[in-house]
């Protein structure tokens, strides 16, 4: 679905994680949809290319009709807001979508209008967020940490043994629920 939309491909952002210039293969790294959140009422999807400046969504309703035509569909498509690259995204019930913001070692939050704010930021703690979930209660918000930056383009031979991947737990302010 929406394989040739916009909405889907990446943008031709060059990508710097800590100071270091993201290339695999010494191509720019580049990634399509990656991001991608069902609201928690189920009647929208979230979602936009990694290295993408803009969140989309569309109906789910028309996700689901098998019988819309491809430039149908593309038409439902909506720019949602300006976001950050990138990785991690999850929606709470108030309309929130909380994004893990990789080149920024943080966890924005982009309120229904689009605004957007930051709920942690840590270079070393959040080196690389990827993925987020919240708790049931949408009193907590776990986050992993991934430290991509620094295993990207290595063969399987060269990657480190261990690393301090993490996963985080963040309270969420009374304000956000």
């Amino acid at each position: 679905m929406l394989k040739r939309h916009p909405s889907v491909k990446p943008e031709p952002h060059h990508m710097v994680v800590q100071g270091r210039f993201l290339k695999v293969l010494d191509i720019p790294l580049r990634v399509a949809v990656d991001s991608i959140a069902l609201s928690a009422d189920g009647d929208e999807l979230f979602y936009g290319p990694m290295t993408g400046s803009r969140m989309y969504k569309i109906d789910t309703e028309s996700l689901r009709d098998w019988y819309l035509d491809e430039a149908t569909l593309e038409s439902r498509v909506r720019e949602h807001a300006p976001k950050p690259s990138t990785d991690g995204i999850a929606a709470d019930s108030k309309g929130n979508l909380y994004l893990t913001a990789v080149e920024h070692d943080a966890v924005w939050v982009m309120r229904p209008d689009g605004s957007l704010q930051v709920l942690a930021q840590d270079p070393e703690l959040l080196s690389w967020p990827d993925g987020v979930h919240l708790s049931p209660d949408e009193r907590w918000l776990y986050v992993t940490a991934s430290e991509l930056q620094h295993v990207l383009g290595l063969d399987l031979d060269e990657l480190p043994a261990q690393r301090p991947f993490r996963i985080l737990r963040i309270p969420l302010p009374a304000g956000l629920n």
